[in-house]
């Protein structure tokens, strides 16, 4: 089962990710073009009626009235859905290293590993302690996963791969202008917050926080328990894992617009902080609470996709912007 998360080595112009969530639905679809190397054709939030059928045929409409119908796939997982685990690797491969972590792992999980899809993604070594090697765990249920395959052919869509929230994003920044050097991605939702550390365009750390803000339109940040969370999850990473400081902080989350963070937030750390943006054209899509940040994790696995199959390339701005 862990080959839903392998993806296949094809060309595409095109590749839909989508998001489920308790409140509902976030679908995109990005193509390759030209000018930018890709662009963000459509994005949708389907808003939950609480019925499973009624929401089944809801998509089944969007993703027809979208053109999606055969389209590759690329599912992400909700934070709940999914175990992220940090850990030393035993300096095995392939499928030996997956079995492997897959029982170390056993006691971890809520339900029998036999039970589980699971799959080991490489950590830089720079911020590997010790000279130790580093890697990321994840595990979800494989009935889950089957759940996921079978709603999906229902709808009209074709489930190529299955990813996590921390990659997709990761995949956002990589492609709207990351700084080689590596940066960080604080998420802040309704009462906690997740900082990830991203070092040579793959992630290093993931550390979760409780944070005293409610995600409301209004709802101004709690700047300096944020500043003091995000200022002792980068001290860990620089002294404990012996990674180099990120370029900058980017912030995503619901209800978070320019006006939530003034200059003297922006300026506390020595590390610049600013707004998760996507350097590309955005069409109009729903205002619905969720659906923003929700934009983002779909546009990502969509992303993540096409970087994979090797559709897309990293802009060469990027590469530039490291040589000087």
């Amino acid at each position: 089962m862990a080959t839903w998360w392998k993806r296949a080595n094809q060309n595409r112009a095109s590749a839909v990710g989508l998001v489920k969530h308790a409140e509902g639905w976030a679908i995109a679809k990005v193509s390759l073009c030209e000018q930018q190397g890709w662009k963000l054709d459509s994005y949708r939030w389907l808003v939950s009626s609480g019925s499973l059928n009624d929401d089944r045929k809801s998509l089944q409409l969007m993703v027809k009235s979208m053109g999606l119908k055969g389209l590759p796939c690329h599912y992400v997982l909700a934070d709940e859905d999914y175990q992220l685990f940090p850990m030393e690797s035993p300096g095995l491969k392939g499928e030996e290293l997956v079995q492997a972590m897959g029982w170390q792992i056993k006691d971890l999980l809520p339900y029998p590993v036999q039970d589980a899809v699971v799959d080991v993604f490489q950590v830089p070594q720079s911020s590997a302690k010790a000279g130790k090697a580093m890697i990321n765990v994840v595990a979800t249920p494989q009935q889950q996963v089957l759940d996921i395959a079978a709603e999906l052919k229902e709808v009209g869509l074709r489930l190529e791969s299955v990813d996590i929230s921390e990659l997709a994003l990761g995949s956002v920044m990589r492609m709207s202008g990351a700084h080689p050097r590596g940066e960080a991605l604080a998420i802040l939702h309704a009462g906690r917050g997740e900082l990830l550390m991203f070092s040579q365009g793959q992630l290093a750390m993931s550390r979760k926080f409780d944070l005293a803000y409610q995600a409301g339109i209004d709802d101004p940040l709690p700047s300096d328990q944020l500043l003091l969370e995000l200022q002792r999850t980068l001290d860990y990473y620089e002294r404990q894992l012996g990674q180099l400081p990120p370029a900058k902080i980017r912030i995503a989350g619901k209800h978070l617009h320019e006006s939530k963070l003034d200059e003297t937030f922006k300026q506390a750390l020595n590390t610049p902080i600013e707004l998760l943006r996507l350097e590309a054209p955005w069409l109009a899509y729903q205002d619905e609470a969720e659906g923003e940040f929700s934009a983002l994790l779909a546009t990502g696995g969509a992303l993540r996709g096409l970087l994979a199959s090797g559709a897309l390339q990293l802009p060469q701005a990027l590469h530039e912007k490291g040589a000087a």
